[in-house]
């Protein structure tokens, strides 16, 4: 169980960029797959016969079904991230209001949760003659201000209430904590080149694991819709160009653009992000360079997007895999 300490000082922005790596990860294994199908499994199956040839395609074939399994697991850990950060942002809210008024109102939280009070101005002497106290979360009855309980001292009851509401905040994170722990765990893969039917079911199944989770940031039957494509060129230049036309085209129709510039990969690539909220659409473009993913690959563009989450209809099902 997280400490209310924890999660004040929970970095979600940390968890934000952990889940645009993964999900940087997931783009280029898609792209990868894309060019093994249409650029080298199609071109030895057109033009070439034989032993040799077919070792080739089993080869690829495999190959291919690596990318798909990697572009899957992590786009989920992608999403799950992306969930935790965003639901554990209410928690992190109410008590940051929390000890904010505690500090207004010149209280103590300590360690445990508890917070000291001072004994009220408003409280005559002699029933109170210069003493606070110290209220725990889970009293069962709260006190009353002005009505004569806890020596009539309403910082007690202001104390009793501060307590409660940073105590239900570590609740709600460690609730949501749990669940999301729960997915991450299971979100994990043996060694070896063979990616068979089992796995691809293990990845169906660690799906509708994380919509459970994730029911406070997509209800299990919101099914955003993502399309990760890629184009390449003859030149970098040509593609470079096309990344300013985005940059100073696309706000011209609507679109917001959120980051733009170098990124953290290796590659150091020029990455674009870009949310439209009246079409409820974002997308994201890298720009890999000659020889990025391969001494030989064309320069490319690596293009995902992304739409707002949409309920599937009642009576309907939507088939994920």
């Amino acid at each position: 169980m997280p400490t209310w300490q924890q999660l004040r000082d929970a970095k979600l922005n940390e968890y934000e960029d952990a889940a645009d790596g993964w999900g940087r990860v997931s783009s280029r294994a898609n792209a990868a797959k894309d060019r093994v199908d249409n650029e080298m499994l199609a071109g030895i199956r057109g033009t070439q016969r034989g032993e040799a040839a077919t070792g080739a395609v089993a080869d690829l074939e495999r190959l291919s079904r690596n990318y798909q399994y990697i572009h899957t697991e992590c786009g989920l850990i992608r999403t799950a991230l992306n969930g935790l950060a965003a639901e554990l942002a209410a928690p992190q809210r109410k008590l940051g209001q929390a000890l904010e008024d505690a500090e207004n109102a010149r209280f103590t939280v300590h360690p445990d949760g508890s917070v000291e009070y001072p004994a009220s101005a408003d409280v005559p002497v002699p029933l109170a003659p210069g003493r606070g106290g110290t209220a725990r979360p889970g009293a069962p009855v709260p006190l009353l201000p002005g009505l004569a309980e806890g020596n009539g001292d309403p910082n007690r009851a202001r104390a009793e209430e501060l307590a409660e509401r940073i105590a239900a905040a570590v609740r709600e994170a460690t609730e949501i904590d749990g669940r999301y722990a729960g997915v991450l765990r299971e979100l994990n893969t043996t060694g070896g080149l063979t990616v068979d039917d089992s796995m691809f079911a293990d990845a169906a199944q660690d799906t509708r694991r994380l919509q459970q989770a994730a029911r406070g940031y997509a209800g299990a039957q919101d099914i955003p819709v993502r399309h990760p494509w890629s184009l390449t060129a003859a030149t970098d230049a040509e593609l470079a160009q096309a990344m300013t036309r985005l940059k100073e085209g696309l706000p011209e129709q609507g679109w917001k653009i959120t980051r733009y510039g170098r990124n953290n990969s290796p590659a150091k690539s020029l990455e674009l992000t870009a949310d439209h909220t009246g079409k409820k659409f974002g997308v994201n473009v890298e720009f890999w360079e000659k020889g990025t993913s391969g001494n030989d690959n064309p320069p490319s563009l690596v293009v995902t997007v992304v739409s707002g989450c949409f309920q599937v209809p009642e009576g309907e099902k939507v088939k994920h895999y």
